[in-house]
């Protein structure tokens, strides 16, 4: 709060004082209201008025805004601006911790927190204020070496913005930013250091490089173990689907011939009753099961055996007719036999 950061003493008027004083009121009264002009004082809004009465801060606080009174003769006022206000600081040539010479553009933004105190403590608080941050800003710039300097301004303006904050709170005045606008190098340095980050950007590329071809000599290897085992199920299966097309077909118990087979009622063969549950065969008109299920001997790559079994009467059609048929149950070859001399008979 303003007046609040350095303690001040009242002091009491003397006989001098009061005659003084006096004698003003009574020329203030001859005069008027021609002296009315010349006591009333106008202080705008970003503005404080301190007055001095005799030599003496009046009552210990800033005046205004507004309309101020003011006694000729005897007050004395000075106007304070409270408004930010910044400064660039002068380029500031310097020598780092590694021995590197630098030039350093900064800004300091501050305010003016108590009048008073920026009148009465010291003599020209603005340029005070502006000589301590070349000098603080240079100390602290010398502490850093110019890797640090290029990384980290944040925490020097930082620094800087401390030291010179507890430094100027008796002069009323408040720091409020410091920035570091620019870090220029000599030129010899600028291409030392461009040859370096090139030099550290192409190792880099190499290491990356490097690292895509280890990937994709793991991604092939990987590829061509799988298209191997492909290849081999790729080859596999016709040669499979092959084999069993011409060893596994379902064969008519009768004739051999493919199982091609219609609804048993077109043939008028069985009953109604049953059409629905079998079909014949369109090479002989052998009725079978509609339900027949294929079993496959376990141990069919041997070439032992291979049946269809019927639900209905668990029959090999192998060596026996299904019961729907009127002949009896005889091995394959002699119902091939019996079926061939029966169409020639007709």
């Amino acid at each position: 709060m303003i007046g609040e950061s350095i303690p001040r003493r009242n002091f009491e008027p003397g006989f001098a004082d009061f005659f003084a004083l006096a004698f003003s009121w009574v020329v203030l009264f001859l005069t008027f209201p021609i002296s009315i002009f010349f006591c009333i004082k106008i202080v705008k809004e970003y503005d404080r008025m301190v007055i001095f009465r005799l030599g003496r801060v009046w009552r210990g606080n800033p005046k205004g805004p507004g309309l101020v009174f003011v006694i000729p003769f005897v007050d004395s006022h000075k106007t304070v601006d409270l408004r930010t206000m910044s400064y660039d600081v002068p380029t500031q040539e310097m020598l780092t911790r590694d021995s590197v010479t630098v030039g350093v553009d900064a800004a300091v933004y501050y305010r003016t927190s108590d009048p008073i105190a920026s009148i009465s403590c010291v003599n020209d608080a603005h340029l005070s204020t502006r000589q301590l941050a070349q000098s603080t800003l240079r100390n602290v710039l010398g502490t850093r070496t110019l890797a640090q300097m290029m990384s980290d301004r944040q925490g020097i303006a930082v620094q800087v913005k401390k030291i010179l904050d507890d430094a100027t709170l008796y002069w009323g005045i408040r720091v409020e930013r410091v920035e570091i606008k620019d870090i220029r190098l000599p030129r010899e340095m600028c291409r030392a250091m461009a040859a370096e980050a090139e030099a550290q950007r192409e190792s880099d590329a190499k290491v990356v490089t490097a690292q895509g071809e280890l990937d994709a000599s793991v991604a092939f290897q990987k590829a061509a173990d799988s298209a191997k085992v492909a290849l081999l199920v790729k080859n596999e299966k016709p040669q499979k689907r092959r084999r069993v097309d011409h060893e596994w077909r379902p064969r008519c118990a009768v004739c051999s011939g493919e199982h091609k087979l219609i609804d048993c009622s077109q043939k008028g063969e069985v009953k109604a009753a049953t059409a629905a549950r079998f079909q014949l065969c369109l090479m002989c008109g052998h009725p079978t099961s509609a339900t027949h299920h294929e079993i496959i001997c376990r141990e069919r790559f041997d070439n032992r055996c291979r049946h269809d079994i019927c639900v209905l009467v668990k029959a090999c059609h192998h060596f026996a007719m299904c019961p729907l048929d009127k002949q009896e149950p005889q091995p394959l070859g002699q119902m091939k036999d019996m079926t061939l001399s029966t169409s020639s008979k007709k």
